[in-house]
């Protein structure tokens, strides 16, 4: 059995005279649950009361990466990454406390526009995230822009958007011939296939039509790009009777996908 002491805090002003007291942990019913060994105490009923629920999704590297010159490399041809290495298995439910990452300006001089969208999620205990892994919220909806080329029209006239969309804010079109903005008109100009996120594009004259942009409302991905504590606890003396160690869920950073699309193109 291994022993885990108390936690030492000093009492206040106190000397090097003075001999520091255990400090009591009296947690109120429900804030910790224990395991029948006596041996873990998880937070997972509070991350469950004020969480919010997420779809994760785990990451694994393609099979079509091979080892080329000592380096791995993607098949561009391939169909299920699409040359970009990464594939990710079935999604499934959880909970998980979100919060802001906090910007202090030395941390910003440092990671500059990285920190735009990063939040900080704390997973159950059950879920322990791992790099690139990702996610989504799936009650809160993020206001998110594409553009799209004509080109990339599918033959029944419809843009594929990538973000889970909820509700279309607006679509505009550009007008070669007169190089100017044309606003579509919602039901009459597009219509929005929430099931298989398809914008389908009805407006009667495309001819000089060579690019779009759609702001909608959906569910971006977020990737996992930090683990600050993958694994982590401390002792603690619960309810002045025993000391065990407590299991501390794993927090991670996590960006949005659709922001490094921006970022790349400078217009972030």
């Amino acid at each position: 059995m291994v022993y885990v002491p108390n936690i030492i805090i000093p009492t206040p002003n106190n000397s090097f005279n003075r001999s520091p007291r255990p400090q009591k942990f009296n947690f109120p019913p429900g804030f910790l649950r224990l395991d029948p060994g006596k041996r873990l105490l998880l937070l997972d009923q509070i991350i469950k009361q004020h969480g919010y629920r997420v779809l994760y999704q785990r990451h694994q590297i393609c099979a079509c990466v091979r080892e080329n010159a000592g380096v791995l490399t993607p098949q561009p041809d391939c169909n299920t990454c699409n040359g970009t290495g990464r594939t990710y298995l079935q999604d499934f439910e959880t909970v998980a406390i979100v919060t802001s990452v906090v910007s202090s300006p030395m941390n910003y001089d440092k990671f500059g526009k990285i920190e735009k969208g990063t939040i900080s999620a704390t997973f159950l205990s059950t879920v322990t995230p791992n790099f690139n892994d990702r996610f989504r919220l799936i009650d809160v909806l993020v206001p998110l822009t594409q553009n799209f080329s004509i080109n990339d029209l599918d033959s029944d006239n419809s843009l594929y958007l990538d973000w889970f969309p909820q509700e279309i804010i607006s679509v505009t079109a550009f007008d070669s011939s007169k190089n100017s903005v044309i606003m579509l008109n919602e039901s009459k100009d597009y219509a929005l296939d929430v099931d298989n996120k398809k914008l389908f594009i009805m407006f009667p004259n495309l001819t000089n039509i060579t690019s779009f942009s759609v702001l909608y409302n959906g569910t971006p991905y977020y990737y996992v790009m930090q683990i600050p504590h993958q694994y982590r606890g401390v002792p603690m003396t619960f309810q002045e009777k025993f000391q065990t160690f407590v299991k501390l869920p794993t927090n991670c950073l996590a960006r949005r996908g659709d922001l490094e699309i921006l970022e790349e193109s400078n217009l972030l």
